[in-house]
């Protein structure tokens, strides 16, 4: 369908149950009563693939944005940066785009900072990156960028998910970088460990 400012690539349809009528097969041509979108014609190479399931992953979502400003927000998931790992005790996984995270695994809990250069260019650029860091413990963590140190807020934020060795932290932050950019997660000193 595409209207003044919609614009979609999935069919959709308003039939049964929301819609009492015969529409099996037919497509919604107006938005007059609740719809649904189908995935399931996504053609494409598989990601992953056993014995009993094939994987595909795809990046979609709604938005205002124009066509060309989802380019280099694309760019970032289909070819993202590489990155760099530094910091003892670290080891990078590189970017999971089923996560949409980078992925960095500690030996311990209490290993040295994590250390993490970008190689982010325009054919890859780095956007909104999220940082995933398995064994982190139960510090909490700051947050350095480019040198310099980010407070936790609107346009950087943090989790810890319990496991049961040790909480893994997720970090995200607002961010776009056509270079190269560094990141460090350190414990946060007084928190606990």
């Amino acid at each position: 369908y595409q209207g003044e400012r919609t614009w979609s690539m999935f069919e959709w349809w308003n039939h049964w149950p929301v819609a009492q009528v015969k529409s099996s097969g037919i497509s919604a041509v107006a938005p007059d009563r609740p719809s649904h979108s189908s995935l399931s014609h996504i053609e494409g190479q598989p990601w992953r693939r056993t014995p009993e399931t094939v994987t595909k992953i795809m990046l979609d979502g709604l938005t205002d944005r124009r066509p060309e400003e989802l380019a280099v927000l694309a760019r970032s998931w289909a070819s993202p940066p590489k990155m760099i790992t530094a910091g003892s005790g670290n080891t990078g996984q590189g970017y999971d785009p089923e996560q949409r995270a980078f992925v960095v695994t500690r030996e311990t809990p209490d290993a040295g900072p994590v250390e993490l250069t970008f190689a982010a260019s325009q054919d890859s650029p780095l956007v909104n990156p999220a940082v995933a860091v398995e064994n982190w413990g139960d510090a909490a963590p700051e947050l350095i960028l480019n040198g310099k140190p980010v407070t936790w807020g609107k346009d950087a934020r943090f989790g810890l998910i319990p496991t049961l060795s040790a909480s893994r932290l997720v970090v995200w932050v607002r961010l776009q970088a056509e270079s190269e950019t560094h990141l460090e997660l350190r414990a946060a000193a007084g928190s606990k460990k």
